[in-house]
């Protein structure tokens, strides 16, 4: 995902605000469920100093769960360090630690913490071409309660285009091992468009399908502090 979002030229600012709406149906990893739909309206905040990076993120969550009544509240929480090791082409390592903050009982959450490793890679090719590919390992939490439960590597490869002036694009293939025995590991595709509106303002759309037959889809608007 950090791949998508250099390709689209989200990385350039120090302070950022994101918002946006994502939207799936199929397969959850998150909460592990084979038959979820879920909406989400996320917000985020990113500083960049130098090489190092910090995110927190979080997401107001509707959740309609197989026969169970629709649910909503506010999600997990996540915090998020990184450091590009080098640049052009960039490597970057990041450590991410997702917090139980959202409501087990609503199925919100899994009520366990998780953490991700990640690795980063991006490289111009010429001609407003990219090339991007990450490289993660989740360690799950709650393996020692919940034995379906087990740590999984995920990872991405993909191109990103300048498409015109302003407007950048592209497709990854994604792979995910399951974080619970109970569920499919996947393998699908994603594609995305960014849009420059202005000098602070960014609208990213994307939509991907899997192995699973899980859909999704959302948009992403995002803030550049000068």
């Amino acid at each position: 995902m950090l791949g998508v979002l250099l390709a689209t030229g989200a990385h350039a600012a120090s302070v950022k605000l994101s918002t946006g709406y994502f939207y799936a149906n199929g397969q959850s990893q998150d909460i592990n469920t084979p038959d979820s739909t879920i909406e989400a309206f996320p917000l985020g905040l990113k500083v960049k100093e130098g090489r190092v990076g910090f995110k927190v993120s979080t997401s107001y969550l509707r959740l309609k769960s197989g026969t169970a009544p629709e649910q909503s509240g506010m999600g997990d929480t996540t915090v998020s360090l990184s450091y590009e090791l080098t640049e052009n082409p960039w490597w970057t390592l990041t450590v991410k630690e997702k917090f139980a903050t959202g409501d087990e009982q609503k199925g919100l959450s899994t009520g366990y913490n998780d953490t991700k490793v990640q690795l980063d890679f991006f490289r111009t090719l010429g001609q407003g071409r990219s090339l991007f590919a990450t490289a993660g390992y989740t360690f799950k939490g709650g393996k020692s309660e919940v034995p379906t439960y087990q740590d999984a590597v995920y990872g991405s490869v993909g191109l990103g285009s300048v498409l015109g002036s302003g407007v950048t694009g592209g497709i990854s293939l994604d792979y995910t091992q399951a974080t619970s025995t109970t569920l499919e590991d996947t393998l699908g595709g994603t594609v995305f468009l960014g849009y420059k509106l202005s000098g602070q303002f960014g609208l990213n759309l994307f939509a991907g399908y899997d192995s699973s037959n899980t859909t999704s889809a959302g948009l992403g608007l995002g803030y550049k502090f000068k």
